[in-house]
């Protein structure tokens, strides 16, 4: 046999494998992706959310409304912001998409990838003739060029959504982390924003699909899911199956979701470091209620002293009036060796700021010599009026060899108490024996619930006085240390926390001010 018929052969079979290959890729998304994401790695949660977008695509009953949780960091948004976009606008070129997020910035960047998809010579295989307009292509907006009347709009939730309509309408973690999604200021914006801007811009027919971290209870995804008409669908996809009777996949008790990138004993130590309360919302999908799983009395270990030979942090959560309603000046000496926490040494009084002043003085140059050859850093709330006051520490002469820092606070009580929460629940949290034990340990179980919450923002403001020793061994920066949930400490201040100071009496007459060690 003539050679060049067995290579004119081999080419005419290539050529249309390669056809019958992209005609599988623009009907079905994993094929789709597969070719267009390099080394683009598939799962059974994978999937089964393609399945799910497949049928949104082709306006099946009952899935054009999804709404979509996965764990942090298993490809949600790669796949359903990314890669569904590009493969709806291949078989649909005549629609329009619009892409929102919490921001600007978030939005337009997972434009731009499905911008490069489009002009991917993949993309031209599965989809030939379908290719950007060359004179409208911002990361914001862009059209395909004619004759189809397709693209896409990209923008934050507070950018330029008005004026133009979607056929898909993609709404990608409208809350960029726990601090929004715990203001009712700013989960009310995102809902109405919804109900007055989002919902009016898609058209008859159009689909909807929310993909987000769960944090809370009453989020975009419960208001959703509570509109009964729209007939929302709502699939949880957790980290650990819940059982095989629930869970879409069918996996059986506690089996991971992706066992090949996070497998059982991973999720178990991103479960002890976060703690039930982060676990339960961003990871099963299932957000609690706080005051459901917050501080345990189990949480707290009373031991009959701390390791020697260790250096402490000490912090002070100021009061700013004497009156019987508001705070108390509270403040807890910690240590930490290897993962457990050590507290001690409270003090809680309520006097006027000359009074805590001198407090706070004595309390320094008496740990100073303690601990100031072994380390001994000391930290004061400084916020609004406080700054003054951190000022005036600074300025005496018996205080300057001591390392007295301010030390900003932006993000709310609960937020910051979290850290201290997930070290609770993992057993390494020790308070050394003392009469305030009981006192302490009643004010944390009603922490975000009762009167007063300055002893738990007190042991707060250690664990992050804890981090600078992270500084002194040159492991970190001064600037990374103060970065607060991604933004700079202290450029919003919390109202909560901007006081003024009048004078005052002590409400603890009789009781010492020092324990375990002084």
């Amino acid at each position: 046999m003539d050679i060049r018929n067995i290579l004119q052969d081999r080419d005419l079979n290539k050529g249309l494998a390669e056809r019958v290959a992209n005609k599988l890729r623009s009907k079905k998304l994993m094929p789709f992706s597969q070719a267009v994401w390099p080394n683009y790695e598939v799962s059974p949660h994978h999937s089964y959310i393609a399945e799910c977008l497949e049928k949104a695509e082709r306006r099946e009953n009952d899935w054009t409304r999804l709404i979509i949780h996965e764990p942090p960091q298993h490809g949600k948004s790669l796949q359903i912001s990314k890669l569904f976009p590009s493969h709806y606008l291949g078989n649909n070129p005549n629609d329009f998409v619009i892409l929102t997020a919490y921001g600007d910035e978030h939005a337009q960047s997972f434009s731009r990838d499905i911008r490069n998809i489009i002009d991917g010579t993949e993309y031209q295989a599965i989809f030939p003739g379908i290719s950007l307009s060359p004179d409208s292509k911002a990361r914001f907006r862009w059209n395909l060029c004619n004759p189809y009347k397709g693209g896409m709009v990209a923008s934050g939730l507070e950018g330029r959504l008005t004026g133009v309509g979607a056929d898909l309408l993609i709404i990608d973690d409208p809350y960029k982390n726990r601090q929004d999604a715990e203001s009712k200021l700013y989960n009310d914006f995102v809902i109405e924003q919804y109900k007055s801007t989002l919902r009016t811009r898609v058209h008859k027919n159009g689909i909807i699909v929310l993909v987000m971290t769960r944090w809370v209870k009453g989020d975009l995804a419960d208001f959703l899911m509570s509109l009964q008409k729209e007939g929302f669908r709502y699939i949880c996809l957790p980290a650990f199956s819940n059982g095989p009777s629930v869970d879409p996949l069918k996996r059986p008790k506690l089996f991971p979701l992706w066992p090949s990138r996070y497998p059982q004993a991973e999720l178990l130590n991103i479960k002890d470091t976060v703690g039930s309360y982060n676990w339960s919302s961003m990871y099963q999908g299932n957000p609690v209620p706080a005051e459901g799983a917050l501080f345990k009395r189990q949480h707290f270990d009373i031991v009959d002293k701390a390791p020697e030979g260790l250096p402490w942090v000490r912090f002070w959560d100021l009061a700013t009036s004497e009156s019987d309603q508001d705070s108390f000046t509270a403040s807890f000496r910690m240590t930490q060796y290897n993962e457990d926490i050590y507290i001690d040494a409270r003090v809680k009084i309520k006097k006027s700021w000359p009074e805590v002043r001198g407090v706070i003085k004595e309390t320094c140059i008496h740990e100073q010599e303690m601990f100031g050859d072994i380390g001994y850093l000391v930290g004061i709330e400084s916020q609004g009026p406080q700054k003054g006051m951190v000022q005036e520490c600074w300025a005496d002469p018996e205080l300057i060899s001591i390392g007295i820092i301010g030390v900003p606070v932006a993000s709310s009580k609960r937020i910051r108490a979290l850290p201290v929460i997930a070290r609770g629940e993992t057993g390494k949290l020790h308070i050394v024996r003392a009469p305030w034990n009981e006192d302490f340990i009643n004010e944390a179980l009603e922490f975000d619930k009762g009167q007063y919450m300055d002893q738990i923002d007190a042991i707060s403001g250690c664990f992050k006085m804890a981090g600078l020793f992270n500084i002194m061994a040159g492991t970190s920066s001064l600037s990374d240390y103060l970065v607060e949930e991604g933004e700079q400490v202290g450029l919003e201040e919390d109202k909560d926390l901007v006081f003024t100071v009048d004078g005052g009496e002590d409400l603890h007459q009789g009781e010492p001010l020092f324990y375990g060690g002084l």
